[in-house]
């Protein structure tokens, strides 16, 4: 199981490569952000959308408020949004997460009802683990722009 000090090194870790892909991601034209790319969601923009949402999803899961949907495109429109929506939620997410019970079983329901009960730590090490996921196809679309 995950230690209070890995966990530190994990969330910091993760909230310094979101704010560098957010950075790297307001260098490039609007065009670009919006362009199709053929990784992962497809769209740079699209794919910041997502990452935000997913660890908004999570929270909200283990906190007893889960979402009935996911964010479309449509609920931002530039990057200072997606910015301004994540650093709030980052220092939630992190201060949830250390001030929590790793071990502690939570049942959480996802967008299509289905019903779940896992350690938050998983839960935790999951989350982590999906943003490297789409951290990875965000440096492919970079690369490829």
């Amino acid at each position: 199981m995950l230690t209070q000090d890995t966990l530190r090194i994990m969330l910091d870790y993760n909230a310094w490569a979101d704010q560098t892909l957010l950075r790297t991601a307001q260098a490039l034209p609007e065009d670009v952000l919006h362009a199709p790319q053929g990784f992962g969601f497809g769209i740079i923009f699209d794919t910041l959308v997502h990452m935000l949402d997913a660890q908004r999803a999570w929270l909200g899961r283990w906190q007893g408020t889960p979402p009935a949907q996911f964010s479309t495109r449509d609920c931002y429109t530039t990057l200072a949004q997606v910015e301004a929506a994540w650093a709030p939620l980052r220092a939630e997410f992190r201060a949830y997460v250390l001030g929590n019970d790793l071990a502690r079983p939570v049942t959480y329901t996802t967008t299509r009802g289905e019903v779940y009960n896992q350690p938050l730590g998983l839960l935790v090490w999951h989350v982590l683990n999906h943003a490297v996921e789409h951290r990875s196809e965000l440096a492919a679309m970079f690369t490829q722009a």
